[in-house]
Order: C-alpha cells, then structure tokens, then sequence
C-alpha cells in the first residue's frame, strides 16, 4: 500500500472524528502524535479510529490501539502509524 494513500486515510478520519465531535478543526500532519497533541484523542477513539481507517484501506487492522507502540508506552507519530499500517498489511498479505 502507497505510504501517501495510507497517510491521508489516517489524517481523514482524525479530522473526520474532530468534526463530528465538536472538536476544532486542528492540524494534523505526519508528525503529530494524536494522543498527545490533541487533548480529545484518547485510548477509545483510537480503537474507533484503528476500526475505520481499515474499513477505508480496505484491511483489517487489530483490535489495539495502532497509535502507539505494542506496549503503549511510546505515543506514536502519523507516519509511524503508517509504517506500522504496512508492517501489519505486510504480514497479512
């Protein structure tokens, strides 16, 4: 999968989530780290987002939270979720 196309889907349904939560619309690019630099972004509407970047991408991403690392101790980047998108389409393909 195109790292450029993976990108745009994880930033759309972020914005996606902004907008229908009321939240302002902020900027998000490949360096930012949604957990920590929206406030609103938290552990639930990360599995709800997880969800349905796979339903755009066409995958099926799991059941955890895709933006941080597996232990969750390191908040992850755009473009580290993207990476990790890849890792896990790769082993799946």
């Amino acid at each position: 999968m195109a790292n450029e196309a993976i990108e745009q889907t994880v930033i759309s349904v972020i914005h996606d989530l902004q907008r229908l939560l009321g939240h302002p619309q902020g900027e998000v690019t490949r360096e930012t780290r949604p957990h920590k630099d929206l406030p609103w972004f938290d552990s639930h509407l990360a599995l709800l987002a997880s969800v349905e970047i796979g339903k755009r991408l066409g995958c099926t991403l799991p059941d955890e939270n895709i933006f941080t690392t597996k232990d969750g101790r390191t908040l992850l980047r755009v473009s580290e979720v993207v990476a990790k998108i890849n890792e896990i389409t790769a082993i799946r393909s």
